[in-house]
């Protein structure tokens, strides 16, 4: 695996040249208070910064490589990098003091007493140079896994709701078609009207079902169709108004398929007379779509699959993170679901 694919590179050099900056301007402020002549104060602050380089690029190297088949950052590999980087880092101080003694012949020449605490030095510098590099590596994996788990419960979201769309079609479709061959010997021309009403639904379906939600628009076309089917097989025994503000139809968006359940589960499980008609009211209120109607419970109710206001409830919440908001009075029933703001946002939070 590349270093690339599991370390925030970019993010780890800019740490490490500022940590080389800072440990530079410390050291040259140190000395300088000591008494210590210009010439040789930069010179000590330039072999800080270096050795803060080389230790930083060296435990980078080291992550990468050490690393690179475990994602559990503190393991022995990393005590091990962090050994090796000090050690990297003692060799080349040695090894560039002297050439720079010999530039500036003021410099202080190495003496084994002064060997101890330049190790020590650079042992604490080289753990705090690692510790600071731990940090950010870590907050860069705990973010990966917050992203890669947000994208997860997306993509599981998504199929969840693709599966239980493929349930209500196939249900929709074969009760339309049980009314179509009902209607055709009942009354030819009827039927011919529900066929091209059923026709128009199933196209403007087809363009909703290439989204998981879609313009209130469109939503509102499938329901007219819908609606119309149900005219042609009920008449006057089923009244539906539709009260939505015109700059809502552009602007407002629901999961696809949201209004048509709602309606159809009013019809199937309430009873529909000339004199006592069915009414369906879809309107509005704050941000929210409200589908209402009297109540007329059936005595002899239609089969059903469980696959109506269930499977809109679940659909809604993967999809919205918000609830159906359902109210069963004595005379009244309705179904309130919230509108999205636009059709890349799920509205959550």
């Amino acid at each position: 695996m590349n270093v690339r694919e599991h370390l925030p590179i970019k993010n780890l050099v800019r740490l490490i040249y500022v940590v080389s900056l800072l440990v530079g301007l410390s050291v040259f402020f140190f000395i300088s208070i000591t008494g210590e002549a210009p010439n040789t104060s930069w010179i000590y602050s330039l072999m800080g910064s270096l050795v803060n380089l080389v230790l930083g690029y060296s435990n980078l190297y080291f992550f990468g490589f050490l690393g690179r088949r475990s994602r559990n950052r503190l393991n022995g590999s990393w005590i091990i990098g962090v050994f090796l980087s000090f050690l990297i880092g003692i060799v080349f101080y040695f090894c560039a003091y002297p050439l720079l003694a010999m530039i500036n012949t003021k410099l202080y020449h190495l003496e084994k007493g002064a060997v101890p605490p330049i190790v020590f030095g650079i042992a604490i510098d080289s753990l705090l140079v690692a510790t600071l590099q731990l940090i950010l590596v870590l907050q860069y994996d705990k973010n990966s896994a917050q992203l890669e788990l947000s994208l997860l419960r997306a993509s599981h979201a998504e199929s969840v709701n693709m599966l239980l769309r493929q349930q209500i079609q196939p249900h929709f479709l074969f009760n339309a078609l049980n009314t179509l061959n009902a209607l055709n010997k009942r009354d030819h021309k009827s039927g011919e009207k529900y066929l091209v009403h059923l026709a128009n639904f199933l196209r403007a379906s087809i363009s909703a079902d290439t989204g998981q939600i879609s313009r209130l628009d469109q939503e509102l076309d499938l329901l007219k169709n819908y609606l119309a089917m149900q005219q042609i097989r009920f008449g006057t025994a089923l009244v539906c108004s539709i009260d939505i503000p015109p700059d809502w139809m552009q602007t407002k968006f629901l999961p696809s398929f949201s209004l048509q359940p709602l309606v159809e589960n009013a019809i199937k499980h309430n009873e529909l007379t000339e004199d006592s008609p069915l009414l369906i009211k879809v309107s509005t209120q704050a941000d929210r779509i409200i589908v209402s109607n009297n109540l007329q419970p059936r005595v002899h109710k239609e089969p059903s699959t469980g696959n109506g206001l269930s499977n809109l409830t679940e659909r809604y919440r993967l999809w919205c993170g918000d609830s159906l908001q359902i109210n069963e009075g004595t005379k009244e029933f309705s179904v309130s679901i919230k509108t999205l703001e636009h059709e890349h946002s799920n509205n959550r939070g």
